[in-house]
């Protein structure tokens, strides 16, 4: 009846103004102090979309059309991976409804480029998987279909929509082995509707291109570095065969590359990715940044390679002088020396231990100078005791420069406290470096162990390494009739070898792009 149609009026309109004050605040859809609890503006959400989505075709009112717009934008900020998928069909409904809407001779009803991006933006971000990318890519074809065969200006899809297409596969780079392959496909319609006129608003700009870099590199394909470089090339090319500045190949697309080549298994592929920095820090066009230097520092501490430990090395130094010259873009970290210090470490070249010791030396000194993100931490020490039971000559002094770094460590709580992989790592050096008769080994086998055992740090790797230091006498006395299989509590609650390797797993993420 007229009446009740009046209310739903009002009410919606209430309600539309209640919402409208909600995304003010903030960033959109946001818990407010002032504001509703955040299930309770989810609520509103929920309702207004089912009015709207209720309603009979050719009844809405101007009211409800003009709340539309607020209720795509709620939807979008209130997406995430908990309420993803069932904000992108909310979204969806709240168009289709339109559409119909349309249909049914409503011209007021009108859907805009802006309104299909909300959807898009929202299956890109809503967790949902392929499935979610796979309807970002068929709703985009249908906006350009409608815009090139029905002249639908309204709709024609612009660089922000193709965008969120591109995201949405770069969110399946891990998971989907053709998700590279469906963003590079996206990449490439964009640059043939651009060239043949047939949507000028298609013409990918450096994030585009940086976005279908990433999913690459990202990705587990095997020729994933040449595809990204090949990739990189196209760019450059399109970039000087058009002039637009936005199109300039950017650092990050290159660290995409770089990254791609530094977890690559292909044979050579650290020489590879210390070539195309070489070719950055060459370049007149881009400049590489911290993450370039990390990424390819990390590639190389993959190997066992004395020539890239150099290289390693080399990198290092060159970051170390552009910023003690004032290159604020090169803010030298604790990750980048852990990273050098392990590479000379795995390089089992003889003299690695004194240059391991050298890197850590300058990180310390240039701490003291104030670099605060360079502090180092308890792998940098560890690495050098590493270092120095690898040592096959030297083996007196690299013995002296393992105890000194140990008990640099243990006196300088600044720095962290010795691990069980530092504990370790002095018994390895006490089974490499000292003779088994040596008087000195078995006072440093006792004093590290009962160092292990007081600081609940004796686990697997430490009672192997003491199994490899101690004499059968000497291994008995300090277990003191203690079943390796069973220890007690005190010696091993600070052993957390499951989390240290994922720690690390994490700082080489980091150092990725």
């Amino acid at each position: 009846s007229p009446t009740t149609h009046s209310r739903v009026t009002m009410r919606m309109f209430r309600l539309s103004l209640i919402l409208a004050a909600l995304l003010h605040h903030g960033h959109g859809y946001v818990n407010h102090h002032n504001g509703l609890p955040k299930h309770r503006q989810y609520q509103f959400l929920q309702q207004l979309t089912s009015h709207i989505v209720e309603s009979p075709p050719g009844e809405l009112t101007h009211e409800m059309l003009q709340s539309t717009p607020q209720l795509l934008k709620g939807w979008k900020s209130c997406n995430g991976n908990r309420n993803g998928k069932e904000s992108a069909l909310a979204v969806e409904s709240l168009l289709k409804r339109i559409i119909d809407e349309r249909r049914a001779g409503n011209e007021e009803a009108i859907l805009t480029t802006s309104d299909y991006n909300v959807l898009l933006e929202s299956y890109a971000t809503s967790g949902a998987g392929v499935s979610a990318a796979e309807r970002c890519e068929r709703i985009l074809m249908e906006m350009q279909e409608r815009y090139q065969n029905d002249a639908d200006e309204f709709v024609q899809p612009d660089l922000d929509s193709f965008k969120a297409v591109l995201l949405s596969w770069r969110q399946q780079a891990g998971s989907e082995d053709y998700a590279p392959l469906r963003a590079q496909r996206v990449l490439e319609w964009m640059v043939r509707l651009y060239k043949d006129g047939e949507n000028h608003l298609a013409v990918p700009d450096e994030e585009c291109f940086q976005t279908v870099l990433q999913t690459w590199s990202r990705s587990r394909h095997v020729d994933a570095p040449q595809r990204t470089e090949a990739l990189l090339v196209s760019m450059e090319r399109l970039y000087k065969a058009i002039q637009l500045s936005s199109l300039k190949p950017s650092t990050a697309c290159y660290n995409a590359v770089l990254s791609a080549w530094a977890k690559s298994n292909q044979q050579g592929s650290s020489e590879r990715a210390a070539s195309v920095l070489a070719f950055m820090e060459d370049s007149p066009y881009v400049e590489p940044d911290m993450a370039s230097y990390s990424t390819v520092v990390g590639a190389l501490a993959r190997t066992n390679n004395p020539e890239d430990a150099k290289t390693a090395e080399t990198l290092l130094k060159h970051v170390e002088t552009c910023f003690r010259a004032g290159n604020t873009d090169l803010q030298v970290d604790t990750l980048l020396y852990n990273c050098v210090i392990g590479c000379l470490a795995k390089s089992n070249a003889n003299g690695s231990y004194r240059r391991a010791r050298a890197v850590l030396d300058r990180q310390i000194q240039l701490n003291e100078d104030g670099c605060q993100q360079c502090r180092p931490d308890v792998y940098g020490f560890t690495s050098v005791i590493g270092a120095c039971a690898m040592e096959t000559k030297e083996r007196s002094k690299a013995f002296g420069v393992a105890v000194a770094t140990f008990q640099q460590l243990r006196n300088h709580q600044e720095y962290d406290t010795p691990n069980h992989v530092t504990y370790g790592s002095m018994l390895k050096c006490c089974a490499r470096l000292l003779p088994a008769a040596d008087p000195q080994r078995q006072k440093w086998v006792r004093k590290v162990f009962k160092l292990a055992i007081e600081n609940g740090c004796v686990g697997d790797m430490v009672l192997s390494r003491l199994r490899e230091a101690a004499s059968g006498d000497l291994y008995r006395e300090l277990m003191a009739g203690v079943d390796k299989y069973n220890l007690p509590g005190e010696w091993t609650q600070n052993v957390h070898e499951k989390r240290e390797e994922r720690k690390k797993k994490q700082q080489r993420r980091r150092a990725e792009v």
